[in-house]
């Protein structure tokens, strides 16, 4: 099962990890952390700040519910997004998202709504 657990880090703030199963039990990853998920059908791969991806035998969706309160996006039908790790939002071929990680994404037309919302809202780059 998937959990979201709050822990004290220091005793000051509160951060939301995300507690996901993996060969020898639970892994937690701090959500502020990850930059995106994506999905091949029932396998997602997450990725966050350390150079490794975990993969997860769940499909996307299962994680887009979840981690809606904290602002992912989904950008394509096989990508959510971190809106804190997009450099900027390009409007060309359709619209694409260049992330921190150098990573571009493709930007399907039913998630381009969503995503130049999420970019207002965090003031992100965009380039015409």
């Amino acid at each position: 099962a998937l959990r979201i657990q709050h822990y004290n880090q220091h005793q000051k703030d509160e951060k939301a990890v995300l507690s996901v199963p993996v060969l020898n039990g639970y892994q937690n990853i701090d959500i502020d952390t990850i930059i995106r998920l994506h999905s091949d059908n029932s396998y997602t791969d997450i990725y966050d700040n350390v150079p490794a991806k975990i993969t997860v035998c769940r499909p996307l969706g299962f994680y887009e519910e979840i981690l809606k309160p904290f602002n992912f996006a989904k950008a394509n039908r096989s990508d959510l997004i971190n809106p804190k790790f997009i450099k900027q939002l390009l409007d060309t071929d359709g619209g694409k998202l260049i992330l921190t990680d150098k990573t571009v994404i493709d930007i399907t037309e039913g998630c381009l709504e969503e995503i130049i919302r999420i970019t207002e809202l965090f003031s992100i780059n965009r380039i015409k």
